[in-house]
């Protein structure tokens, strides 16, 4: 399934280097679009998909609530991490720009739905 049609819209919206990943819970990506070297970006998203799991698990156990999505910030750039269901996530990764932060964060929400609509 050419997922790349519905990830490729995310990275129209911010600028520099940045890249929307389809990735399974085992850390593979099914399918990326982006502007950043695709190595960096496999190992960027199979590590935040593997970091949300484990926050996933600790929530469940401690909270009893499942995450609805995790950002990582750091001073250069935001991963965002959205589930599509229990075995797909979307990880959208961009340089820090406060302005557009709000707007991609929505826009990768609606992003993972329609994932999950072209999934099932």
């Amino acid at each position: 399934m050419p997922f790349k049609k519905l990830l490729f819209p995310l990275t129209e919206l911010v600028s520099g280097e940045c890249g929307a990943l389809l990735v399974d819970g085992e850390g593979e990506v099914v399918d990326m679009a982006g502007r950043m070297e695709s190595y960096r970006l496999q190992v960027i998203g199979a590590h935040a998909v593997i970091l949300y799991q484990h926050f996933q698990r600790l929530f469940l156990g401690l909270e009893g609530e499942s995450l609805r999505e995790m950002k990582i910030d750091s001073e250069g750039c935001q991963v965002l991490v959205v589930p599509v269901d229990e075995d797909y996530y979307l990880v959208f990764l961009h340089g820090r720009d406060l302005l557009n932060a709000d707007r991609a964060r929505s826009a990768a929400i609606r992003c993972a739905l329609a994932l999950k609509k072209e999934l099932y």
